[in-house]
């Protein structure tokens, strides 16, 4: 009985890091890079609009998401900070990478970046 539960334990700690596939870790980033926009617009618009000692609990939140990605990505090397910064968190042309990257090697140096990325947040 011990047994089969340890089995089953390991077997559900295995399912549970299942390897993301490509499309899995770009769409991981997207949503965060968008929640990171969204954050960082709101907490400019209430710096800007309210004094500080009227802050919502959603300011602070923001502030924290924002805080977290930036404390994060200071973590990375400085080609994974281009490109998650680049790609991700900013709002650029299509075609940015080919003033730094080929555009044959920029898919592997980008699923690099982003789970080195994740890897830091522990979110891998």
């Amino acid at each position: 009985m011990i047994n089969t539960l340890n089995n089953f334990h390991n077997l559900d700690n295995a399912k549970q890091k299942k390897e993301l596939n490509d499309y899995e870790l770009q769409k991981i980033m997207s949503y965060l890079g968008e929640l990171y926009r969204q954050a960082s617009l709101r907490i400019d618009l209430t710096d800007h609009d309210k004094p500080q000692s009227v802050v919502s609990d959603r300011y602070l939140d923001d502030r924290s998401f924002v805080y977290s990605i930036d404390r994060s990505l200071q973590d990375c090397s400085k080609e994974t900070q281009l490109v998650i910064r680049k790609q991700f968190l900013e709002i650029n042309e299509k075609n940015w990478y080919l003033q730094f990257f080929s555009q044959g090697s920029f898919r592997k140096i980008l699923l690099n970046a982003i789970r080195e990325f994740l890897r830091i947040m522990d979110l891998l």
